[in-house]
């Protein structure tokens, strides 16, 4: 790419960051209603690829008035630059894996108005709620929860373990002999 071009490119991003299109952005207090009754969303909290679009626009109409072209590929990665400079978007991954289901009609009823109710698509509703519940259940299996009887009888076996019995200390002899030791 040419220097100047370059130069122009950077200039163009550095503008886009200090000006970015008007979207709510994580941290604002302005958790008002949309015109269709929903909150708004946060740049941190949209689709990855809503944002995407939103911000290819804008960055497409700034750079018509800068009488700027790009190709198409320096378009996606000024915008990904963009999308990288995001306060909160650091830790959004890019979704790339795919994940299908049949469900009832009455399931997909039922999770559409949860999904409207909060204010997000059925997708991200359906990604977010089984994300909650697969990192509950992992926690809940993780961790041990013992009474403070059987923690107590825990720690005094692991601070005072039993003699292994005659028969078990023949078997590990036998056993070693077994496999030359």
């Amino acid at each position: 790419m040419f220097p100047a071009r370059k130069a122009a490119i950077k200039e163009i991003g550095d503008a886009a960051s200090r000006n970015l299109p008007p979207l709510p952005m994580p941290g604002s207090s302005s958790k008002t209603s949309s015109k269709y009754g929903r909150p708004k969303t946060t740049a941190a909290e949209m689709p990855r690829a809503a944002l995407q679009r939103q911000l290819s626009g804008w960055v497409k109409d700034l750079l018509t008035e800068s009488k700027i072209q790009l190709t198409l590929t320096e378009r996606r990665e000024l915008v990904e630059s963009l999308i990288a400079d995001i306060p909160g978007l650091e830790s959004v991954p890019v979704r790339k894996e795919r994940f299908e289901a049949r469900i009832s009609r009455t399931q997909k009823e039922l999770f559409k108005r949860a999904a409207e109710l909060q204010g997000r698509t059925l997708t991200d509703f359906v990604i977010a709620s089984a994300q909650d519940a697969a990192v509950r259940i992992i926690g809940e299996m993780e961790n041990i929860r013992l009474s403070p009887v059987d923690s107590r009888a825990f720690a005094e076996a692991l601070l005072n373990p039993r003699q292994p019995p005659t028969e078990l200390r023949a078997a590990a002899q036998r056993y070693g002999k077994m496999v030359g030791q």
